[in-house]
């Protein structure tokens, strides 16, 4: 058995501030792996660059024997049906291998630069969206999608039983750079998601434009914190954990290995009914009493149609929600999928109901802000996100994909780090309870 690790308590301090870079210090202490078996990858997909320099490429990360070469990107593209790489413009080095990086000399960890800035143009930079991915054993794998402002973007490996990523252990951070703030400095907003599935325990400790220091992710400080996650999500009901729990098995050996727990937005099917009689419940309830709730100070109001199949919403303007399944509350699909409209009235509707289901509150608006009186004893709820809830600091992590409802204000909702730098620790316990 592990011994309690007060990891948080110690973790690095982040770098210094760079003019240039976006630093990111490594810490696989925990990991019981070595190193030269961990993995990194940096994707900008579909990143805005305002920067000539590196005009056009899209998955980036420095090209000097130190990975800080801002004249020398280094990018390629794997296609996930048939693992080959090609195309103009790439090259055959894929991954970082972590044990190749550079080492601090205060804190002995790898230091990871990710160049946001143009040193010989301090006014361009590079703002958009990306992941950093960890993956153990074997290099990453991903899917290249056609299209998008450099011509292709990516997809992350997937953990999908039949997926690209399947068989590999890996996890991710994501990220959104934004261009410089007045004071020079580069900015990404940093979370870790476990929306699709949880493998390795990731704790950030971050520092922002001001000096401040803030830490989010899994609490180390707890007895195993890893082990004994993946241990109370594998005793869920069964309906989550016979079809969440993945191991791989070394075929010379037959050693099982953990790989992920899959949330259920992956594992349910249509068929699944555990929050079938919370939804019921919920919309039969406001067929006499209506819905009213309030987003950023516009009033909601609807009722239930009469053959309980759609919530009929008369404010702040007309329109219908129909009758979510259980799948489509865990996945935010179907009549909660906003991407099936680009009205933002409908959309914070369905985000606002879809985080009620999920969190077992929706027949009680008055507690949708409440982070106390979510998932509730006596109705259904998400039994995978309250799992993770009760494991992160501050309870705050991405179970569904509306966890971050109702927004500021809410200790719960996931926590997003807006850094400077910051200090990336990755847990894998060995012993799995």
């Amino acid at each position: 058995m592990s011994t309690p690790s007060n990891a948080n308590a110690s973790i690095a301090n982040p770098l210094p501030d760079d003019a240039t870079y976006f630093q990111i210090l490594i810490d696989p202490t925990k990991l019981g792996v070595k190193d030269e078996n961990v993995h990194l990858t940096f994707t900008a997909n579909q990143m805005g660059l305002t920067s000539t320099a590196i005009d056009g490429i899209t998955w980036l990360t420095g090209g000097g024997s130190n990975y800080d070469d801002w004249t020398n990107p280094v990018m390629q593209i794997v296609d996930c049906s048939t693992g080959v790489s090609g195309g103009a413009n790439f090259n055959d080095t894929y991954d970082i291998v972590l044990n190749t990086l550079p080492v601090d000399p205060t804190t002995k960890l790898y230091i990871l630069k990710i160049p946001f800035l143009d040193p010989n143009d301090s006014s361009t930079s590079l703002a958009g969206s990306g992941h950093l991915t960890i993956t153990l054993d074997a290099a990453a794998v991903m899917q290249i999608n056609t299209g998008g402002p450099g011509g292709y973007s990516f997809a992350l490996p997937s953990p999908a039983v039949d997926g690209a990523g399947s068989l590999n252990r890996w996890d991710f951070v994501e990220f959104n750079c934004a261009t410089p703030a007045s004071n020079g400095k580069s900015v990404c907003f940093c979370d870790t998601t476990n929306v699709d599935f949880f493998s390795l325990g990731i704790t950030i400790k971050g520092r922002d434009a001001t000096g401040d220091i803030s830490t989010f992710g899994i609490n180390l400080d707890t007895f195993n914190p890893v082990g004994t996650l993946i241990n109370e999500l594998n005793h869920l009901p069964s309906a989550y954990s016979k079809v969440g729990y993945q191991t791989k098995v070394n075929p010379t050996t037959n050693e099982v290995t953990f790989l992920r727990y899959l949330a259920p937005d992956l594992s349910f099917t249509n068929e699944t009914t555990v929050l079938d009689t919370a939804i019921t419940d919920g919309y039969n309830q406001y067929m006499t009493t209506p819905l009213e709730f309030s987003v950023s100070g516009t009033n909601y109001v609807a009722t239930t149609s009469s053959d309980g199949t759609r919530l009929n919403f008369t404010q702040p303007e007309t329109f219908s929600i129909g009758k979510p399944s259980t799948l489509n509350v865990i996945a935010s699909t179907g009549p909660l999928d906003t991407g099936s409209t680009s009205d933002a009235n409908i959309q914070n509707a369905m985000k606002f109901i879809d985080a009620a289901l999920n969190r077992g509150i929706f027949g009680n608006t008055a507690i949708w802000s409440t982070p106390t009186s979510y998932y509730p004893s006596t109705v259904e709820f998400n039994e995978y996100s309250n799992c993770l809830h009760n494991a992160f600091i501050d309870s705050a992590c991405y179970g569904f994909s509306y966890d971050d409802v109702p927004g500021n204000g809410v200790l719960s909702v996931p926590a997003i780090g807006t850094c400077t730098s910051m200090t990336l620790v990755l847990s894998k316990e060995l012993d799995i309870l």
